[in-house]
């Protein structure tokens, strides 16, 4: 690999990281950023401007703007990434929802699938290496009969409600699997929940 080509893979690495850490922060973190990052360099310039600066007033400006840079070099590569995600790479909508009797999952340009809640044998959660450019975690909704499994993405529409109702329903539901699951940057299946013939549950 050429120094350049090892400079582009290096870079794209680091916008991936700088996306997947910054995408969730709130608009008043990337403010405080922005004015943290005008505020050391007024500083920089101020102090270097002095006829005469200390090796401490030098440590500080080079510490100051140094850490106020990386972070904006990563705010500034997460938004490019995301830019370029929502121009040329959007993941297909899925929407879960569910009632009393079935848990039902819609993508976009496929039919709805439903479950009813008695016909549910085991859910498991599936992880991939894929994330986070692609979908890594999925639900998978196992039937007691031939019916093929419900596969729902973690991203869907409704998936933190389901969980909820996961978590009251299904009685024994394994809240510290689930969590390594959502750890695990492999490819894994977790058992999280088995329907219990003897129990009834």
């Amino acid at each position: 690999m050429s120094v350049g080509q090892n400079m582009q893979s290096r870079l794209a690495r680091f916008s991936v990281f700088a996306f997947a850490l910054t995408d969730s922060w709130p608009f008043a973190i990337r403010a405080a950023i922005g004015m943290c990052v005008f505020m050391s360099c007024l500083l920089g310039f101020g102090l270097l401007l002095q006829p005469t600066i200390s090796f401490a007033q030098e440590a500080v400006v080079i510490l100051v703007v140094g850490a106020t840079a990386t972070l904006a070099l990563m705010l500034i590569c997460g938004a490019v990434v995301r830019i370029l995600l929502d121009q040329f790479y959007k993941l297909p909508v899925t929407i879960v929802k569910f009632d009393d009797d079935r848990v039902t999952v819609a993508a976009d340009g496929q039919s709805a699938c439903s479950l009813v809640w008695e016909n549910i044998e085991k859910v498991i959660v599936e992880t991939t290496d894929a994330g986070p450019m692609s979908e890594d975690v999925f639900w998978i909704l196992c039937a007691r009969d031939e019916q093929n499994p419900l596969v729902v993405p973690s991203s869907a529409s409704g998936m933190d409600v389901l969980l909820a109702e996961f978590q009251k329903r299904l009685v024994g539901f394994d809240n510290e699997m689930l969590i390594a699951a959502l750890g695990s940057c492999e490819n894994r299946s977790f058992l999280i929940w088995q329907y219990d013939a003897d129990a009834g549950e």
